[in-house]
């Protein structure tokens, strides 16, 4: 049989990417070593001269190579210019990582979302019982506010019944100003008629006294006959 000739371009290829897998396990990126405590493994990245390989802005039409943050996020940035190969047939610079890290490293990242989502169950059932805890406290001050009204009632009743008290005081005095009132009017009454009485009296022997007098001016002196007599009191 004839030997296959080989396709020149596939070869250079895959002589490029053995050369560049080689030299990646040799020279290892700064800053790339893993930080997942559950494993050792060491993630390399193609080595690349950035200052050659980083693709055009695109204001000048080239390859887009990211945003730019013009704050700081504290969220951790990324640029796909930092990772984008401007060869088609050389790998970029995205990190290697083997089967063995990426099953251990996504098994962890899943196991972290699921912390999270329970993590955040957690909070919304705090917040939830929280807000039970309100509801429970308004419940014990309404108890406390219809206590305060209960005494506030009492309290009410017992005023009450102290005016009641002091209104049949205040009408047992009345009734006995009354009782005095007719007892002055019934005195006075009295007291006028003695007055009346005693006036007439007083008239009477005034009349007599007239009398007496004008007779014995009469026996004494003859003169005196011919005087009128003194009027007699009515």
């Amino acid at each position: 049989m004839p030997k296959k000739l080989s396709d020149p371009v596939s070869t250079t290829v895959g002589n490029a990417a053995k050369a560049i897998k080689k030299a990646a396990t040799k020279v290892p990126r700064s800053g790339t070593k893993s930080t997942d405590p559950g494993t050792s493994t060491k993630v390399t990245t193609l080595p690349t001269d950035r200052s050659t390989k980083r693709a055009p802005s695109p204001s000048s039409g080239g390859t887009f190579t990211g945003t730019e943050y013009p704050v700081t996020t504290g969220i951790p940035q990324f640029r796909a210019g930092d990772y984008i190969s401007d060869d088609v047939f050389v790998p970029g610079n995205c990190p290697y990582i083997d089967e063995a890290t990426y099953s251990q490293r996504l098994e962890r990242i899943r196991g972290q979302q699921r912390a999270a989502e329970v993590a955040t169950e957690n909070l919304k059932l705090n917040r939830q019982l929280l807000k039970a805890e309100g509801v429970a406290i308004d419940g014990a001050i309404e108890v406390v506010n219809n206590h305060i009204k209960s005494q506030d009632l009492r309290t009410a009743g017992v005023k009450y019944e102290a005016a009641k008290v002091k209104t049949g005081i205040e009408q047992q005095k009345l009734t006995i100003l009354q009782h005095d009132l007719n007892g002055y009017t019934q005195e006075a009454q009295i007291k006028g008629e003695a007055w009346q009485l005693k006036i007439e009296g007083l008239q009477h022997d005034l009349t007599v006294a007239r009398h007496l007098l004008a007779e014995k001016r009469a026996s004494f002196s003859p003169q005196f006959a011919t005087q009128p007599a003194l009027p007699r009191a009515s």
